[in-house]
């Protein structure tokens, strides 16, 4: 998940679904358009996908999404994050503005918007396995479950697995380097898999870590910023 998605102070998220093009598309988006007035929508979040031909095949709409809302566009405030769109504005007037040309983009690339599968007023959405809220992101915890049941590694695969799981969240896990130290080296070279106290006490030592995770505050330019090195990493 990319740290540019959701800036500081967003507040509220809109999930827009889109379908293949209709001959109905100005309805729908007209339509999207007007729930998002009445719910009072501060942030939208656009999620993106195309059927192509009769075939009813559908593709991840990347080349179709970045010519309809390129990267870094400034008018929209719009940041693709695989086929996620998310469209974030801190006051509702500017939201009207930037909902208005991320509707026009759509439309104008044949897009069809699904209002049954369209989620408006959000204070906090899903986005790749985590939850992003105006307060921070945080690991969404139907994806922490696989973690917490994680059985005792029986093998090399099984620590790969783990640690694989845990690597992913591993912002909100302090110092985790340090404490999966002891199971990444079991990944090094020919290493022969051996589970001694060690291993143990680190593969525990990541359930409760994760269990109750803190909240990371969005990034805010006017605070300092401070760098930390640690030879552990540079290895």
């Amino acid at each position: 998940m990319s740290d540019s998605v959701v800036p500081a102070r967003s507040c509220k998220f809109l999930t827009v679904q889109a379908r293949d093009a209709q001959d109905d598309t100005d309805f729908l988006v007209e339509g999207n358009k007007v729930m998002c007035i009445n719910q009072g929508i501060a942030v939208p979040s656009m999620i993106t996908s195309l059927r192509k031909g009769k075939a009813s095949i559908w593709v991840t709409n990347c080349e179709n999404q970045a010519r309809c809302i390129p990267k870094g566009m400034c008018i929209a405030n719009a940041e693709p994050a695989r086929n996620d769109i998310i469209v974030f504005s801190l006051t509702f007037n500017d939201h009207l503005r930037r909902l208005h040309c991320v509707l026009s983009c759509t439309q104008d690339a044949g897009l069809v918007l699904n209002p049954r599968k369209s989620y408006f007023g959000a204070t906090e959405i899903k986005v790749l396995g985590h939850l992003v809220s105006g307060k921070g992101v945080k690991p969404d915890p139907d994806k922490l479950e696989a973690v917490n049941s994680f059985p005792t590694p029986k093998k090399i695969h099984d620590v790969r697995s783990f640690l694989g799981l845990c690597s992913y969240y591993r912002r909100f896990i302090k110092n985790f380097c340090f404490r999966a130290k002891p199971l990444q080296q079991l990944l090094k070279g020919d290493s022969k898999f051996h589970w001694e106290k060690a291993q143990e006490d680190s593969f525990q030592d990541h359930k409760p870590a994760l269990t109750s995770p803190p909240v990371l505050a969005l990034y805010d330019e006017m605070l300092p910023l401070n760098c930390t090195l640690t030879p552990v990493v540079t290895e």
